[in-house]
């Protein structure tokens, strides 16, 4: 289920889905999404009247993507007419203690956020 599912958002035909194992997306194609992903942000109607974003990337996984996205995003607002600061702030997820769920996600880091 999981690869014909996969197939489908990938956008590839369902009679094909059977015989992937992986699908591989080149670095070009997801830089093309994530320049896209930040002019669209930026071009949301809540930030026009906003002088500052504030980027809350949740680590470990998530870190390189918004870095990418930040960097996207500043080279978008230095060649427009874009008055905007970035600020970019940091917190995990918790919801394991050794190998057990406990049911409830914890956020570390979110008090320090003011």
């Amino acid at each position: 289920w999981y690869q014909r599912r996969v197939a489908i958002t990938a956008g590839i035909p369902v009679k094909y889905s059977e015989f992937l194992d992986y699908i591989l997306i080149p670095n070009g194609l997801v830089k093309d999404r994530t320049q896209k992903l930040a002019v669209d942000i930026l071009s949301a109607e809540p930030l026009k009247e906003c002088k500052q974003l504030v980027v809350l990337c949740v680590l470990k996984g998530g870190y390189k993507f918004c870095s990418e996205l930040v960097d996207a995003m500043e080279q978008h607002i230095s060649s427009s007419n874009i008055y905007l600061t970035i600020k970019v702030e940091f917190i995990r997820l918790k919801s394991y203690h050794n190998t057990e769920s406990k049911g409830e996600v914890q956020v570390i880091g979110l008090s320090d956020l003011s």
